[in-house]
């Protein structure tokens, strides 16, 4: 498979598996984290047309044969890679880029104190312009034909739902109840979301970004000790 083909794959991947994008949604800059060689989690933010941004992960079991495809296919088996990826995609053009960063596990990592700075900062615009000022270059610029945007078919196709309540799947055009979650691609994916979502918070609790939280509810514990 060549570089084009696994790169496409990639942001396919990232695109069908998104969620917390908000519809209509026009970009997105998402963070592919490692620990060692092991993928380890996704984050970013989904651009809206106005500028808006909305936090949003992929899930990780269901990118991660596209992710260490992407990755087998520019490093051999021992060779060290990068602590983080940063992929970047607008819709509008189908135009993505994908950059790599080898040493610096925190330069994309999302805090209380830079969760604005970096919803701004990463944004495809924005990142694109701020690395050829610092003199980087981007690794991999592919670009997708608009006809073929997975993009598009996602909009359309996200009509299951999972109802918490009754713990059931359901199928509609709009969220049929507040106790609903989605929408989904797939009914299996509706399916599968509270294991999903119970993923997502794991591993969140597990990474450094949850660091202050967790300080913080030790700290109201030892003060209800005392």
């Amino acid at each position: 498979m060549s570089s084009d083909d696994v790169t496409t794959a990639l942001v396919r991947a990232l695109i069908e598996n998104m969620k917390g994008a908000a519809e209509g949604w026009k970009s997105f800059a998402m963070v592919i984290d490692f620990d060692g060689d092991r993928f380890s989690g996704t984050h970013g933010y989904a651009y809206s047309p106005d500028g808006a941004a909305s936090a949003v992960a992929s899930r990780p079991s269901a990118v991660r044969p596209a992710v260490n495809a992407y990755m087998d296919s520019y490093y051999e088996p021992g060779q060290p890679r990068p602590v983080a990826v940063l992929v970047q995609f607008d819709r509008d053009n189908g135009k993505y880029e994908v950059t790599f960063e080898d040493e610096d596990a925190s330069r994309w990592q999302v805090t209380p104190s830079n969760i604005d700075a970096f919803a701004t900062r990463s944004s495809p615009l924005s990142e694109r312009s701020l690395a050829r000022a610092e003199g980087e270059l981007a690794t991999d610029t592919v670009e997708i034909e608009p006809a073929d945007r997975s993009g598009e078919l996602m909009r359309e196709s996200q009509t299951y739902w999972y109802n918490l309540s009754t713990q059931s799947v359901l199928r509609a055009d709009e969220r049929p109840s507040e106790d609903a979650i989605g929408p989904f691609a797939t009914y299996e994916e509706a399916e599968e979301s509270p294991a999903t979502l119970l993923e997502y918070a794991k591993a969140w609790l597990e990474s450094e970004e949850s660091e202050p939280f967790r300080a913080m509810a030790a700290e109201d514990d030892d003060t209800d000790l005392a």
